[in-house]
């Protein structure tokens, strides 16, 4: 595995690695080295995205081939001159500004799933000699009259989806340039290299564009999914903290409540008795001066009531209770 702590070498301007058994993805540190100008990863078991590179102005050769990198193009800037994903696990489209890479001298995405138009303009740069797109499934309509640049060495178009007419300037010098584009639907007279039906070129580019429909249709799906997932998990949480709070609440409240009606029923009960005392000594102090929160009473003994009432006389009598009788009598302390 490459390290993270690449970015400890800002001044780094090389790195070469070509021809070993590093795996792994590569560290997002690497977008940090805005002073690399070759970066060769080449002939190793890579694989993953490759961090964005468009930091890298001093970038000119990014060579990748012969790894398991994918699925999207490399975000790079426009200053490279060679440019190599041979032999890897990209499948996405090209990038729109490609025709702006005007120091480009080499090209080679050749064996990988790269979809969508190929640029024309590529045949054109300035600095560009060498073209190689084989073995992917671009599409897109060659002329007669398209630019070339003359210094153009090698075209390699071959296997892919793309339909007319083979463009003068690149079979007018053929003797000098090596131009292969076998496997494609163009119109080829004279039959030097095999051509698939229009038929076939034009079903296969539709099974492509529905393809990368649905790729682009499930990813926007899935960042959906994720997203309700996330905010539901948030309000489920939520709800389970309030429902485990509202339970302890009501369980403390009922505790109290149950407390408070056992000690009431007990002062209550104890306040109601109808039970005699039989002698004053024995009464309680809680009971001779009062409660916490109660107002305070006195038993009296049984003596004492005998006294106050004249020995239970008729005359005390002054009507009847729920517990029996209830008479009146007076009491001298």
């Amino acid at each position: 595995h490459l390290p993270d702590w690449l970015d400890s070498f800002p001044s780094l301007t090389v790195l070469n690695l070509n021809q070993n058994l590093f795996n792994g993805s590569l560290p997002d540190s690497l977008s940090s080295l805005t002073n690399m100008r070759v970066l060769s990863l080449s002939h190793n078991r890579f694989y993953g995205s490759v961090p964005d590179l468009s930091r890298l102005v001093n970038l000119q050769v990014l060579e990748l081939d012969d790894n398991s990198f994918g699925p999207n193009f490399p975000r790079t800037y426009n200053k490279l001159v060679t440019c190599v994903l041979r032999n890897n696990k990209f499948r996405s489209s090209l990038p729109d500004n490609m025709s702006s890479y005007y120091q480009l001298e080499r090209f080679d995405i050749s064996e990988n799933a790269f979809v969508g138009p190929f640029q024309l303009e590529l045949f054109s740069l300035p600095a560009i000699s060498y073209i190689n797109i084989s073995r992917n499934k671009l599409s897109g309509m060659l002329f007669e009259n398209l630019s070339c640049n003359s210094i153009l060495e090698e075209v390699d178009l071959s296997s892919n989806l793309l339909t007319g007419k083979l463009p003068k300037c690149l079979v007018s010098n053929s003797n000098d340039r090596k131009f292969l584009y076998g496997g494609n639907c163009l119109e080829d007279t004279n039959q030097n290299q095999n051509q698939h039906e229009q038929a076939f070129c034009h079903t296969e580019a539709i099974a492509v564009g529905i393809g990368l429909n649905e790729r682009k249709k499930h990813k926007g799906v899935s960042k959906t999914v994720l997203a309700f997932g996330i905010i539901g998990g948030i309000f489920g949480g939520i709800s389970l903290v309030a429902l485990i709070f509202m339970i302890m609440i009501r369980r403390g409240n009922g505790k109290s409540m149950t407390m408070k009606n056992s000690k009431t029923k007990l002062i209550s009960e104890k306040a109601a008795s109808g039970k005699l005392i039989s002698d004053s000594r024995h009464v309680p102090k809680a009971m001779k001066f009062g409660t916490v929160g109660l107002p305070p009473y006195r038993a009296f003994s049984l003596e004492e009531i005998v006294t106050a009432t004249n020995n239970f006389d008729t005359t005390s009598f002054i009507g009847e209770g729920s517990q029996g009788q209830v008479g009146s009598g007076v009491v001298i302390l």
